[in-house]
């Protein structure tokens, strides 16, 4: 028995379809079952999937499935291939049924695309003509009585130019109309006015012509809505004329109404004003059809809720009903069809009433209803104007519709546009791009303002550009209407981008050609994946018949067996299953049998490695690989492999083993510890005399247990060393000490190199340790000697050297002392002494500079001009034998070093070569030149200067030693100067090179670094005299030197120089000075290095004492040695031991004259 909940779920609209929780088919209603063409009795109990079966791709179709199986509500909507409709769903899912609610929106899809169709017939219903004119175009849309009071053919102002209408006005009239129309579009406000047209039969007829401008959002005129009327037979009634003004008036205010309401309600309810207004009904409604077939009151004025709850359904019309025309009905009881609302009107006290019809473009959309509570006889006046109104109702209510759907239409299309998964585009027929889409910026990697200002040709590959250039023509031509290919873009980047491009061009309703719309998917994955694809079946092929890789297929069925060529010639074509089972060795035939039984019962792939006899008697060894297909019904049908022929690798194998037997048994005889360690630097091998040296088993050792036995302080550093040298895969030699079986640690040299397997991939180490305990000792021995020879060497040179200095200095002063006592003045011998102690310092600070003990001050120096002032000053010592050969650019960058050193190696360099020419005649090179780069250089730029000659030459044993100290091959030398030159350029973080053979000269390459960049060369003055002329000095002067005659005579100089002074001995007496004398001492020069109180503690008792008090710093050491010193405030200078007493007072007197 139907229930009333039946009855309404079988005349809903909607399909309606319950599925229960096996997701079967419980309930669907008459809609469901009309979507699905099928009655519902052959529907309920059939799963969803089998009713509506999914289709591949279908986004409704996916979703409404997967919603379902998730048991989700979800809202769908999409075209169903399989019914031809667009459809919407809704699932709402419950505790034990899933609901689903599905509308078919077929036709609300058809009304966006054909709502410019329902404009023009709504416009054409009203028996008034109503008309709209664009102000912008001055294109008239209108209904299609404008035709007829303009005695025109159907169709013949719609949509045309204003000036067509405009030229059948009485040309008497003209002038007034367009100064009508003018003011009222400069005030924005009413046209009104009445004029003469000229019929094409020569008859003149009066038009009246009401209108208003209406504006846009923005407060613009947008367009003017008006109606026209003729009013020809109504010109000499002056009292039907004012009521066709007034209706006029009315129409024109309700058209304003009209246009202007937001939404159909506004215009129902001005709609029912007007009504009431116009035709003086008692009572109006307005009823229009919904969704679900029914028509029901929209609007109404001075009805009951009873009378509207009984009317609601009823209607002389059909939905949808073209041709319909008013119903007058001057007493409802008298009219039958109208029984079953007896009751309802006899309540309400309506005596007569009048349908007429709205009338949209698909027919009648719902009606207008006029009551009188008395019989009443209608006026066919009265029924044109409620159809004036009712055609001004249906146009604009379908207008609105017209302009949601459009208006949503144009945000789907955007939406879909600029979205779109491709590239969409639209282009002039230039070509020139005017819209492009996200994803079509993206392919090619431009921004949209790029791809606006280039046509699609710009975009194109060259090579296609040709064939696309001919596509464009036949679509133009119109020889075809679309194209699909694909084509190869230029990406902004170069690269290039396969597209698969489909192109269409839009035409006109004229057929003229507008744009071209361009849909572009990249597929330039697919396309490489397809070459790949081609080229690895192409590679897997090669490969196959290279291999000789034999393919098998056995068809379980039929017994037949089918093989690839490979195979065929590898085994000598064997026929059947049975011919090769035969050929199969008998000792592996049984355990192959039993493989393919299990392959075949479905237990396991075959994975089998064999032997096969041949006929010949030949061995050969095959690995097979192996699946099973089954049948529909999952029986075994065929058994296809792969045969490989693996005798060359049986053969390497056992060759292998032999090789690894031969090496391990080399390996336990040699007489060295051998080891080897895997891919992951932990050991696997180790040969019997290592553990025998450790007295430990190999599994003791394996691994990282052989790091037990290195010594604590070197497992460190032999782990760093191996693990850079493993991760370099280089070579490396390691000394460390490895415990020995008896517990004595033994130094061992450990030397490795990497293993690559045949492929080249890497396989660990191997290596070697030797005991070199005993050679290390033999080496430390030898070091010591050398050590001992070497000090021999350099005390022997030093005492040569000085006991000849000192020597000419006891012959000089007892020269002086004789001529003394013969009153004779001893001012040269006096000379000759200092200046042989000068000399003596001389070999002091060159045997520093050597043990790099002395450093200077390192400023930017022009090397060439160096060079060029040491070859002005040396000319006269060079041998007149010599021709001075010289490559000295100036455009070179500045080194950094110190002056007065660079000139004594330039010095010592040029003086050696010349002495190397000897008597004989040759030549001498001198040049400054950018150094090459060079694995010997660290890096950085470096300047190299050269000093070569084409003497005599150096011998390989002198070469070994001449940069040693007092080493010389001169009889008069004393070996210091090469030393000298080796100290100076490593202090500077130089190189010095020497190539040379006896007979062939020799040439002396050194590096200099340079100065950072954009520092200028520093050019160093020459030496100066440092004497200046005496001055008096009013200062007292505190002289601290442990050394007493070096005291004694400094201070009386001094004296006599005009300088106050005290002494002391050392840092208490000097201490013990300052306290007593606070005030008196102005001026402390002080040694350095003093027994008893340090220099730093006199310095901070100085400054306590006598904050103003100026200190001068002494000692035999560079300033450098000293430099930690030099950071008080009160040190103003330094002089180095020994001294000239001219500097001395010349940086006394300076010391003082300063702030």
């Amino acid at each position: 028995m139907e229930t009333p909940v039946d009855h309404i779920l079988d005349n809903l609209r909607d399909a309606v379809i319950m599925l229960d929780d096996a997701g079967r088919v419980a309930y669907l209603n008459r809609a469901a079952a009309e979507v699905f063409g099928r009655p519902a009795a052959e529907l309920v109990g059939r799963p969803l999937r089998e009713i509506f079966p999914q289709c591949p791709g279908n986004h409704l179709c996916d979703e409404l499935h997967r919603a379902v199986s998730d048991r989700r509500s979800g809202h769908f909507e999409g075209y169903c291939a399989t019914l031809d409709r667009w459809l919407e769903a809704d699932v709402h899912p419950s505790p034990n049924h899933l609901l689903i609610i599905t509308r078919d929106v077929t036709a609300v899809r058809k009304c966006e695309r054909d709502s410019e169709d329902r404009l023009r017939m709504a416009l054409s219903c009203g028996l008034a003509a109503v008309w709209e004119c664009d102000l912008a175009t001055l294109v008239v849309r209108c209904s299609s009585e404008l035709d007829v009071v303009h005695g025109m053919p159907p169709g013949s102002l719609d949509g045309k130019h204003a000036d067509l209408m405009f030229s059948l006005i009485h040309p008497e009239d003209q002038d007034a109309v367009s100064l009508s129309f003018k003011e009222a579009l400069q005030q924005r406000g009413t046209f009104s006015h009445e004029f003469r047209v000229i019929w094409p039969d020569g008859s003149v007829r009066f038009l009246f012509c009401r209108a208003r401008i209406l504006c846009g959002s923005a407060g613009s005129p947008g367009s003017m809505l008006g109606v026209s009327v003729d009013v020809t037979g109504q010109k000499y009634t002056a009292g039907q004329l004012e009521r066709k003004l007034q209706q006029m008036h009315m129409l024109s205010g309700l058209a304003e109404t009209v246009n202007r309401a937001q939404d159909p309600a506004e215009i129902y309810l001005a709609a029912l004003k007007g009504l009431t207004n116009a035709v003086g009904s008692d009572r109006a409604a307005v009823l229009v059809f919904d969704a679900d077939g029914v028509m029901r009151f929209k609007a109404w004025a001075g009805l009951s809720d009873e009378y509207r709850a009984a009317a609601t359904g009823h209607s002389p019309w059909r939905r949808g009903e073209r041709g319909a025309l008013p119903i007058k009905i001057p007493d409802v009881f008298e009219d039958p069809a109208l029984a079953t609302l007896y009751p309802a009107l006899r309540n309400e006290g309506i005596r007569s009433v009048a349908f007429i019809p709205l009338l949209g473009h698909g027919g009648v959309i719902g009606k207008f209803m006029l009551y009188f509570d008395r019989p009443h006889q209608f006026r066919e006046e009265e029924l044109q104007l409620a159809q004036t109104i009712a055609a001004q109702v249906a146009f604009a209510v379908e207008r609105s519709a017209a302009e949601v759907a459009l208006q949503s239409s144009e945000e789907r299309f955007r939406a879909t546009f600029f979205q779109a998964a491709v590239g969409i585009t639209q282009a002039q027929l230039s070509g020139r791009l005017q819209l492009v889409n996200d994803r079509f910026c993206e392919i090619l990697g431009y921004s949209r303002e790029e791809l606006l200002d280039l046509t699609f040709l710009d975009l194109t590959h060259p090579d296609d550009r040709e064939a696309c250039a001919h596509y464009i023509h036949q679509l133009v031509v119109g020889e075809i209407a679309s194209c699909t290919t694909e084509k190869r873009y230029l990406h902004k980047s170069g690269a290039t981008v396969w597209a698969r491009v489909n192109v269409s061009l839009v035409r006109d309703q004229n057929q003229a050609a507008q744009y071209f719309i361009g849909v572009v998917e990249d597929i330039t994955q697919w396309i490489q994946a397809s070459r790949a694809l081609m080229e690895s079946e192409q590679r897997l092929t090669l490969a196959v018949n290279a291999a000789r890789l034999g393919v098998w297929d056995f068809d379980l069925r039929e017994k037949v067996m089918t093989v690839s060529p490979p195979y065929g010639e590898l085994l000598g074509s064997p026929g059947t299953y049975a011919d090769c089972l035969a050929l199969v060795h008998p000792d592996d035939r049984e355990r192959v049998l039993t493989l393919a039984r299990e392959c075949v019962a479905g237990k396991q792939g075959l994975d089998a490695e064999y032997r096969m006899l041949l006929p010949d008697g030949t061995l050969l060894w095959l690995s097979s690989n192996a699946a099973v297909q089954y049948d529909d019904a999952g029986n075994p049908a065929r058994v296809v492999g792969v045969s490989l022929d693996i005798t060359a690798r049986k053969q390497a194998e056992a060759a292998l083993r032999e090789s690894e037997e031969l090496f391990r048994n080399l390996a336990d005889t040699a007489p060295v510890m051998m080891w080897m360690s895997g891919p992951d630097k932990r050991l696997n091998f180790f040969n019997k005399t290592w553990l025998t040296f450790r007295g430990r088993t190999v599994e003791q050792e394996l691994g990282d247990g052989w790091v037990e036995g290195i010594h604590p302080d070197d497992v460190a550093s032999v782990f760093a060393s191996y693990s850079s040298a493993f991760d370099a895969r280089r070579n490396f030699d390691i000394e460390c000490r490895l415990r020995r079986a008896d517990g004595e640690y033994r130094w061992l040299l450990c030397s490795g190199v990497p293993r690559f397997a045949p492929s080249g991939v890497f396989a660990g180490y191997i290596g070697s340790d030797v005991d070199i305990t005993d050679l290390k000792r033999t080496q430390a021995e030898a070091i010591e000697r050398q050590k001992l020879e070497s000090l021999r060497v350099l005390t022997n040179g030093i005492a040569h050297d000085f006991n000849n200095l000192l020597g000419s200095v006891v012959s000089v002063a007892e020269l002086a002392e004789l001529e003394m006592l013969a009153g004779a003045s001893p001012q040269e011998q006096i000379e000759r002494i200092k200046f042989l102690a000068v000399r003596a310092s001389e070999i002091v600070r060159e045997l520093m500079i050597f043990s790099g003990q002395d450093q200077a001050d390192l400023t930017s120096l022009d090397l060439s001009s160096l060079a060029e002032e040491m070859l002005e000053l040396l000319k006269v010592s060079i041998s007149k034998h010599a021709v001075l050969k010289t490559d000295l650019p100036r455009n070179l960058p500045p080194m950094r070093g110190n002056a007065a050193q660079i000139r004594q190696v330039l010095m010592n360099l040029i003086i050696n070569a010349s002495e190397a020419l000897g008597e004989s005649d040759g030549m001498i090179r001198i040049a400054v030149s950018r150094a090459a780069p060079s694995r010997s250089l660290p890096g950085g730029a470096f300047l190299r200067l050269e000093v070569s000659d084409t003497g005599c030459g150096i011998s390989e044993e002198s070469q070994a030693r001449i940069f040693d100290p007092f080493f010389s091959t001169k009889f008069a030398g004393r070996g210091l100067g090469l030393a000298v030159v080796q100290g100076i350029v490593r202090a500077h973080a130089g190189a010095i090179q020497l190539s040379s053979a006896p007979g062939n000269g020799a040439r002396f390459e050194i590096f200099f670094p340079c100065a950072p960049a954009g520092v200028e060369p520093h050019h160093a003055p020459a030496i100066a005299d440092a004497n200046r002329e005496a001055r008096p000095v009013d200062a007292i002067l505190l002289f601290v030197d442990d050394e007493e005659s070096l005291r004694e005579s400094v201070s009386k100089l001094l004296s006599r120089r005009g300088f106050s002074v005290l002494s002391a001995g050392d840092g208490c007496a000097a201490v013990d000075l300052l306290q007593r004398h606070p005030e008196k001492i102005d001026l402390l020069l002080l040694d350095m290095t003093l027994p008893g109180t340090p220099s730093r503690e006199i310095i901070a008792e100085a400054q306590r004492v006598r904050p103003s008090i100026k200190i001068i710093l002494t000692s035999a050491y560079s300033r450098e040695m000293v430099a930690h010193s030099l950071d008080s405030p009160a040190v103003r200078g330094f002089i180095r031991k020994p001294f000239q007493l001219a500097d001395l007072v010349l940086l006394l007197r300076d010391t003082i004259a300063a702030v």
